[in-house]
């Protein structure tokens, strides 16, 4: 059953071998979990092609995933998953540019790139994507945590702070002024409170987003070096 297995990447990929509805299932997180920075990746690595990335990357998925043929392929050898994954995603849409006539092709020469589009680099923009997929779990993993323990105004707090534009944040009584309890009233709240309630459930977000990326790879260094990486991509956007 789904949640007896690890969860990292690798493990997620070996269950996905399994004949019947758990493998189905594996694979049906492993699409959840990827799709994103696959279709980004995809975007980026063939943004002055005929291709369409919406259905390449699906395609990926159908072709490569759901038939099995990275499932075959999938080694522990390999010293990231992602790297795996994202070589898998080159040489597939590598493949679909060869059945293009050539005046549909990628072009990289100087003139493609003066002309324009998204030219965002393939690398960065796979992990701009997984980093904001990461972010985004971690922020509502958050966020149903307050609820369930009534802490309405801890995440409100939180939002108002950190969930805004760096540069228009407010200052800590306007994040206290008027925050919502369980009930629907609201509350005032000085802004030493205010401050401390933002950065408990920012601690959280930190928290889950180091848990979740250790769980992926399986080790707690590789998690640490990642956060790292993955909070240069979102400082540098």
């Amino acid at each position: 059953m789904p949640g007896t297995y690890p969860e990292t990447s690798w493990s997620l990929i070996e269950r996905a071998r399994v004949p019947g509805d758990d493998g189905v299932a594996a694979r049906q997180i492993f699409h959840e979990r990827y799709q994103s920075p696959v279709f980004a990746y995809v975007r980026a690595l063939a943004w002055n092609s005929a291709l369409d990335p919406v259905q390449v990357s699906s395609d990926f998925f159908t072709d490569q995933v759901w038939m099995g043929k990275i499932l075959a392929s999938a080694s522990r050898d390999h010293s990231r998953f992602r790297y795996f994954l994202k070589t898998c995603v080159r040489n597939y849409v590598t493949s679909r540019l060869r059945e293009l006539k050539p005046v549909n092709r990628l072009d990289t020469g100087a003139e493609a790139k003066l002309a324009g589009g998204y030219a965002m680099e393939p690398e960065y923009a796979f992990e701009q994507e997984r980093a904001r997929d990461l972010l985004a779990r971690a922020i509502n993993a958050a966020e149903q945590h307050c609820i369930a323990r009534n802490e309405h105004q801890h995440f409100e707090a939180f939002r108002r702070r950190y969930l805004v534009d760096a540069t228009r944040a407010p200052g800590w009584a306007s994040v206290g002024a008027g925050l919502p309890l369980a009930d629907g009233s609201r509350v005032d709240v000085d802004h030493r409170t205010a401050r401390s309630m933002a950065e408990t459930v920012s601690e959280r977000v930190r928290s889950r987003s180091s848990s979740s990326i250790a769980l992926r790879t399986g080790s707690a260094l590789q998690a640490a070096e990642e956060l790292e990486l993955l909070a240069g991509v979102m400082i540098a956007e």
